[in-house]
């Protein structure tokens, strides 16, 4: 995924090179890169960049009905008969016409207005960056922070409430219920504020001014929200497929308790959302790490999507044999 939910590029180039020297096509999702190539305060899209295909989300940034999106190819390699065939087999008999029509109309407003239009939301952007950067405890990610070679969307501002001591999911929470604002997403260190095409200066205006309220309510020992200290981080994730899928999927299975999973395999897919990755799927092995990463965030407020028991009490196994 390029750019990723928080906003982070991938070196298109160099992946499409090592792609391209071994005669293998680079296919890229840029769901959330779709303005890019109209807009020169933006990054480069990925297609320019040396991708052979690239399907964006025209709805996540420019303004389509939900669900419309593009395919877009180019270049000697695709071979774009067998794309499009290979299309025709998922395609449905009865598309929405006016999600059709949507994407006709974000295309073509893009195309007549889009550097004007994307320059002022750069610009917002920037406005919101300098005003959390004044307040004391939260961190911004800057271009610096991320790996040489990748670029940072500017429109996607990542704050770290890591040294709060507080949970994003809290803040989140808290935002919503006492300043009617709601982020983009949040997990156990950050939030992310998306700024896009419809995005007001006093939206901005009162992020900050609800941000500075929340973190002077902490610092005064006024606000007791949930902390986030203890919450094991992703990198200790680890992945052992250990059953097919389909046999794990469809074979007997039983409920348990997270806590109690540890060693058994996972019948059903665990995707936290945003951004809806797996972090579990049938056919895998639960680790002690799995355990302790899902319980502690499920307390922390985590939504999964679409999970088999809706209260996260339990993950649906592979029954026990004997």
């Amino acid at each position: 995924m390029s750019p990723t939910y928080y906003g982070v590029t991938s070196d298109i180039a160099a992946l499409a090179d090592l792609c391209h020297a071994r005669g293998v096509l680079l296919i890229c999702d840029a769901a959330w890169g779709g303005a890019f190539a109209f807009c020169e305060a933006l990054h480069h899209d990925a297609l320019t960049k040396g991708a052979d295909v690239a399907v964006y989300s025209l709805h996540k940034t420019m303004g389509a009905l939900t669900q419309g999106s593009a395919l877009l190819a180019r270049g000697a390699l695709v071979d774009q008969q067998r794309l499009w065939m290979a299309y025709e087999l998922y395609e449905t008999t009865s598309p929405s016409v006016p999600i059709l029509a949507s994407l006709d109309a974000a295309r073509r407003d893009h195309a007549v207005d889009g550097e004007a239009t994307w320059r002022r939301t750069v610009a917002r952007a920037a406005a919101l960056r300098a005003r959390l950067s004044g307040i004391e405890g939260i961190r911004i990610l800057e271009p610096w922070d991320i790996p040489r070679g990748s670029q940072l969307d500017p429109t996607k501002v990542l704050i770290d409430v890591s040294a709060l001591g507080v949970s994003g999911y809290a803040i989140d929470d808290w935002l919503n219920v006492h300043h009617r604002l709601c982020v983009g997403l949040s997990d156990a260190r950050h939030l992310l504020a998306t700024v896009s095409v419809g995005t007001t200066a006093g939206d901005v205006r009162a992020l900050a001014k609800a941000l500075a309220d929340c973190v002077a309510q902490l610092r005064k020992g006024e606000l007791t929200l949930t902390t986030a200290s203890d919450a094991p981080r992703l990198k200790t994730l680890t992945t052992e497929m250990v059953a097919a899928p389909a046999d794990a999927f469809f074979g007997a299975v039983e409920r348990v308790a997270p806590e109690d999973a540890t060693g058994r395999i996972a019948a059903e897919i665990v995707a936290p959302a945003p951004p809806g990755v797996p972090r579990l799927v049938p056919g895998q092995r639960i680790d002690a790490e799995h355990v302790a990463w899902l319980s502690a965030r499920r307390d922390l407020g985590i939504f999964l999507l679409d999970p088999t028991d809706p209260t996260q009490r339990t993950i649906r196994c592979v029954a026990a044999s004997g």
